[in-house]
């Protein structure tokens, strides 16, 4: 059985907090990059990887949705996540964050902690499920994938479904459906993907640890996103 390889480290975020579903989609995305051109050419020249990745890429971004929230009502979503965010900060113990689609599109579009998603991920949440549309530059992730230059100003256009749930102090983002570039990837590659844990590839070098353990409820139901701070002891 054919092991897939497991994508170069992520970058260190720039912002410990806020970052979580940029975490997870970048995650996604290396996935994506690594855990194809692993699957076919693992034991070939690097060069070779991009034969493969290249077909899924395109030379211009997906066009996302564009965030509708009217300015006062954005105003008092962001005065409602910076409370939170700060009460985190002063080791205080905030009221439960709920977040809708919505909610978390106008954050993308608006909010600074947001902004290295901003027009490269949309957001719905359906159920229990998070689905995100992606249009990532490849550019960003260049440095970290050697001899893979023909990349360069190709964009990673697709729609993924995930599951989130915080389990024992361990967030578990589970990949449940992928479309690259409107194609499906080869069933070995997604069973594959399907089986990673997908945070599991960020933790090094970033504050998942630290996210994790401030949480005690992440999870998505009815639609909407909950994060509960665990109580201060």
């Amino acid at each position: 059985m054919t092991t897939i390889g497991v994508p170069p480290a992520l970058p260190r975020p720039k912002k410990p907090r806020g970052c979580l579903f940029y975490g997870c989609m970048t995650a996604l995305v290396l996935l994506v990059v690594g855990g194809v051109g692993g699957f076919f050419a693992i034991r070939y020249a690097l060069d070779m990887v991009v034969e493969v990745v290249e077909p899924y890429t395109e030379a211009t971004p997906m066009q996302l949705p564009e965030s509708k929230m009217p300015a006062a009502e954005y105003q008092l979503l962001e005065r409602r996540v910076d409370d939170f965010r700060g009460a985190l900060a002063a080791d205080q113990q905030p009221a439960p964050l709920v977040l809708t689609s919505d909610d978390l599109n106008a954050l993308i579009a608006n909010h600074p902690a947001w902004s290295m998603l901003r027009g490269k991920v949309h957001v719905s949440l359906q159920g229990d499920q998070v689905e995100g549309e992606i249009a990532f530059p490849l550019d960003d992730f260049i440095e970290h994938l050697p001899r893979m230059a023909r990349l360069k100003g190709r964009y990673l256009n697709g729609t993924a479904t995930l599951r989130i749930a915080l389990v024992d102090e361990i967030l578990v983002v589970a990949l449940r459906s992928l479309t690259v570039k409107g194609q499906s990837l080869p069933p070995e590659v997604l069973a594959n993907l399907r089986s990673h844990n997908l945070v599991d590839m960020t933790r090094t070098g970033s504050p998942m640890g630290e996210l994790e353990s401030e949480f005690e409820t992440i999870e998505v139901a009815d639609g909407k996103l909950t994060l509960e701070a665990r109580p201060k002891r």
